[in-house]
């Protein structure tokens, strides 16, 4: 996915399209179920929410499971594809695509996933630790080789060492948006202190 661009519904069902039919008109609240197969063994291979979201399935009638969900956001107006792995009735996620191009990874059992990292469209990943909905940041390792280390509850983790591809560590104090450099370790043993804001 690239397309970074806030979308409506309408906007957004205006790509939607059923065997090659638009269904930017599709009710809200209707649903059109699309099968293949000969009479008899027809099996689900899509499932067309009027809300815009498509579920995706894959296997024999009557054991089709979902792998795929691509959902739209009426709040935020962004597209996100979710990816499953696991028979009907247990599908997994595994990872989901976003609009602005970021993978959120997740592992776990069943409607218990948690994410472990997500990756950013720079090269840049940012690990996380946690169970579901209470995920920390963990550290950031940027594509240039640098590590971010994280401390502290979600939604107030602070920095608070960073080790730079040199071999430098730079150690930092405080709050969320109030880090301050209080001590450098070089390579070669060096230990520089600072004082001050």
């Amino acid at each position: 996915m690239s397309n970074n661009k806030r979308k409506t519904r309408d906007e957004y069902m205006e790509d939607a399209c059923i065997d090659g039919r638009l269904i930017k008109n599709m009710d809200p609240s209707a649903r059109v179920v699309i099968t293949e197969g000969k009479s008899g063994e027809e099996r689900v291979t899509r499932i067309v929410e009027g809300n815009g979201t498509i579920y995706h399935y894959a296997g024999e009638k009557g054991a089709e499971a979902y792998y795929k969900v691509e959902a739209y956001s009426e709040t935020t107006g962004y597209k996100r594809i979710c990816h499953y792995k696991g028979e009907k009735g247990q599908e997994i996620l595994t990872y989901m695509e976003h609009s602005n191009g970021n993978i959120t990874h997740y592992a776990g059992p069943r409607q218990q996933e948690y994410k472990t990292h997500v990756t950013f469209p720079s090269g840049n990943v940012l690990y996380f630790k946690g169970s579901r909905k209470q995920e920390c940041k963990l550290k950031q390792v940027d594509k240039d080789g640098s590590v971010t280390f994280f401390r502290g509850e979600q939604g107030a983790e602070y920095y608070w060492a960073v080790l730079h591809p040199n071999g430098e560590y730079h150690m930092f104090r405080g709050t969320k948006g109030r880090e301050k450099l209080w001590r450098i370790m070089e390579p070669t043993g060096t230990v520089i202190d600072y004082q001050g804001t």
